[in-house]
């Protein structure tokens, strides 16, 4: 999704709770898009105070955000 938006254009924000995996993410999507406004940081959407955190990041980089993809796929049993 982050790919889609980037060819066209877009600011993207992307999150995650994995360092190495959001790092890999990031550096892939820089190569392909060298140009694009991206802020790739950690966050665990299950914790209010990174989903905080994360929201200023997003607000301070790009004044605010317009759309949200929420995918956590965290589960419960």
């Amino acid at each position: 999704t982050a790919e889609l938006f980037l060819r066209a254009g877009a600011s993207v924000a992307i999150c995650g709770r994995d360092n190495d995996r959001l790092a890999r993410a990031g550096r892939e999507l820089r190569e392909r898009h060298p140009q694009a406004q991206l802020l790739a940081a950690r966050c665990d959407v299950l914790d209010a105070a990174d989903v905080a955190a994360f929201a200023g990041e997003v607000e301070k980089r790009f004044g605010r955000a317009d759309m949200l993809v929420n995918n956590a796929g965290q589960g419960r049993v």
